[in-house]
């Protein structure tokens, strides 16, 4: 009996340990470390590099520089007037959404992976660069946009699509990799889709 006892207590306590690890954690850039370096832990708002279950807020007018290391993230969110710098040769990976308001800067042949929807009002600088959608999850693009590469690299019946879209058009610059899953371009009257190099389907 007492051994049972303390395994309900155990496992009460273990409820509050575990559980909330299971949810996205919020997090904001303060500029605490005194520089623009993502991988200074004292720039974020719990004094810790952001982690894949962390949403990420870069809302402070400023400017983030992700160099020296990858980076990850579950989701990112630029402020109107931020900017995000991905250095030559560095990957950000994020697990679910970004919001582009402000400004996204991709130096080179810098590297971003997406799980769920890119949404932008911002601008987006690309380089020569390389956006992989990825994950066992389906994607939006809402809006126009130019890439360099584009890779899609789903599950099986998973889809990178648009929405609703109105003269809509996505160009990329040099090399579309059609790895897994569907790219499915809705409304095909008001799509144009513009690929300057190669189309490579799996």
């Amino acid at each position: 009996m007492t051994n049972l006892k303390n395994f309900f207590i155990i496992l009460f306590i273990a409820s509050f340990v575990i559980i909330p690890t299971m949810y996205a954690a919020a997090v904001s850039w303060d500029g605490g470390g005194g520089d623009s370096l993502w991988t200074n832990p004292l720039n974020w708002s719990d004094d810790n590099i952001p982690g894949l279950d962390d949403d990420v807020t870069i809302d402070l007018d400023t400017k983030v520089i992700l160099s020296g290391a990858n980076g990850v993230a579950k989701s990112i969110l630029i402020g109107l007037d931020d900017t995000l710098k991905i250095e030559t040769g560095i990957n950000l990976t994020i697990d679910d959404d970004i919001f582009i308001n402000g400004h996204l800067d991709l130096q080179g042949p810098a590297s971003l992976n997406v799980g769920r929807n890119w949404l932008r009002n911002g601008t987006f600088f690309v380089g020569s660069s390389t956006v992989t959608f990825d994950t066992d999850r389906s994607s939006e693009i809402q809006n126009s946009e130019i890439f360099y590469n584009l890779i899609l690299d789903k599950g099986p019946g998973r889809r990178l699509l648009n929405r609703n879209a109105v003269n809509f058009k996505i160009t990329i610059l040099n090399n579309l990799d059609i790895l897994s899953g569907v790219f499915d371009v809705q409304d095909l009257a008001c799509v144009d889709l513009d690929v300057a190099d190669r189309i490579f389907i799996d």
